[in-house]
This record gives structure tokens, C-alpha cells and sequence, in this order.
């Protein structure tokens, strides 16, 4: 009866003076929330709602309070990718900045002067080559060293940052490109689809009945459960590195093409299919 009630008022049945009362107040909380889902021109469709619906009134009203979602600075920055590396960029350009303002104002030295353009390629060459600063005299003064050995430190944390971050972006890259595109290539081996408590035992009676034949055996795994998990599974399952050898695995559905082409299922001997119910 809720839902019919609730559908009556989206249809703009209730009139403006109707009033829900009681235990309808509670369809009157949804008129509210169906209100707020569309603007003022869909109202208007013909058919729809009326423009003395009640439907329509107060879902105007709520469309006041209705706010957009925005990204904010320190989730974008700190919460994607491009975002961490666009506050390693920006960071990099403002210690490279206070590096040179900082040397031009310490006097420079016999080999970099005060000057901008010198005492930015002072702070380039600390910042991105730590080992810059053993090229300075040891008898320089304090402060000399302190600038150097100062911004050699920061140089050295930002090129580990940024190295990690470009190292981790390449892996997932090749990580995803490996599942994408890895396949095995077999011939006359046994496909089994699907994995549950049963696949282990199934594996156990093809083993054991290749070694009664005498026959080569190769078993190809395909479940929508990581592959990674299912290989330590067999692994820790079997022990003997040589019945583990005779087994891959593979992630994918056996409802697509794509995945059974994959592994090889055109042209596989025999294809078990293994159902969790």
C-alpha cells in the first residue's frame, strides 16, 4: 500500500490541498526525496505531473538545498595519481626556487655567484644531483655547507619520491597489460572452468589417472578468482613442485570468448566445468 501511495503522489494524484496525515507521513517524506531528483522542466512533461501537483511544489523547494559534488584539493592531490604527481612537480619547482634564493642571499661562492640564473643552476644541480656538493672546497664557509648539504637531503627524498611513484605507475601499467594479454597456448590439455571445494579433488583423480596411463598431463584453470590466490592454493594443496608444474592458471569468466580463447579451449581435450552449486 506504501508503494501504490507513493506512486499515486509521483503521478501528481494528490491535490495541492491534500495533506497526508497519520501514518502518510512518512509518503510524504518521499514525495520530498522524489521531488529533488528532477528540475522544473521535467514536471512539465505531459502525462507526467501537473503544474498544481503537490509533486512539484515542494519538490521546487527542495531543489534549493540540492548541492554538486566537487573534488577538493587535498583529495585530488593526495588521492590520484596525477594528482600526486603534480604535487611533486609543483613541490620540486618551489624548493628549486627557495634553493636559489636562498644561495643568492648566503653570497655565493668562487664558482656560483649571486646571481638568478647561477644560483639556479646551483639549486638544479643540488636538487637533482646530490653529489654536487662534493665538488665544493673544504674550506668554505659554514654556511656554504649548510645550504648544500640542506638542499642535497631535500633533492635526494624528492628523486626517491618521484622515482617510486613513476616505478609503481609503470608496474600497475605492465601488471594490467600482463592480465590483458596473457594467454596460454596448449594443445590437447584439460580445461577446467570454474573453482570450487571440489577443483582440488578433481585435479587429484586427473593426476593420478595420467600417472596410471602413463600420460602426459597439462591442466589449465580458469576462475574469476585471482590468480594468484588459486596458484598458492594448488601450490600449498599439492606440495610436490612437479604435480604443481602440470597446472596453470588463468583469471577470467567462462562466459566470454575473449577469457576461453585465452586459454586455449578450442583446442583443449577435454573441458570440465565446475559448478558451485
Amino acid at each position: 500500500q506504501l508503494l501504490a501511495d507513493v506512486k499515486k503522489m509521483s503521478l501528481g494524484v494528490y491535490s495541492p490541498s491534500t495533506t497526508p496525515s497519520g501514518a502518510d507521513k512518512r509518503i510524504d517524506i518521499e514525495s520530498r526525496s522524489i521531488g529533488s531528483l528532477a528540475s522544473r522542466n521535467d514536471y512539465k512533461h505531459a502525462g507526467v505531473v501537473s503544474p498544481e501537483s503537490r509533486l512539484l511544489q515542494e519538490g521546487v523547494e527542495f531543489e534549493k538545498f540540492f548541492k554538486k559534488v566537487h573534488w577538493r584539493a587535498p583529495d585530488w592531490f593526495l588521492g590520484t595519481q596525477i594528482g600526486q604527481l603534480t604535487a611533486l612537480l609543483v613541490g620540486a619547482l618551489l624548493l628549486l626556487t627557495l634553493g636559489g634564493v636562498v644561495w643568492s642571499l648566503g653570497g655565493g661562492n668562487a664558482t656560483w655567484d649571486q646571481s638568478v640564473w647561477q644560483s639556479l643552476w646551483f639549486s638544479w644541480g643540488m636538487f637533482f644531483d646530490p653529489g654536487t656538493e662534493m665538488g665544493l672546497e673544504a674550506t668554505e664557509p659554514w654556511n656554504i655547507k649548510l645550504i648544500s648539504v640542506t638542499f642535497s637531503v631535500l633533492g635526494f627524498t624528492f628523486n626517491l619520491l618521484m622515482l617510486g611513484l613513476i616505478v609503481d605507475i609503470s608496474r600497475s601499467a605492465l601488471e594490467y597489460w600482463r592480465r590483458k594479454r596473457s594467454r596460454i597456448v596448449a594443445n590437447g590439455h584439460i580445461l577446467l572452468l570454474g573453482w570450487t571445494e571440489k577443483t582440488l579433488f578433481v585435479m587429484e583423480e586427473l593426476i593420478q589417472r595420467a600417472a596410471n596411463r602413463r600420460e602426459k598431463l597439462q591442466m589449465v584453470v580458469l576462475s574469476e578468482l585471482d590468480d594468484f590466490d588459486v596458484t598458492q592454493q594448488v601450490r600449498v594443496h599439492f606440495g610436490n613442485p612437479k604435480d604443481s608444474k602440470m597446472i596453470s592458471v588463468r583469471t577470467g569468466s567462462p562466459c566470454e570468448c575473449a577469457d576461453l580463447a585465452r586459454v586455449s579451449a578450442l583446442s583443449a581435450k577435454e573441458v570440465i566445468i565446475l559448478s558451485p552449486a
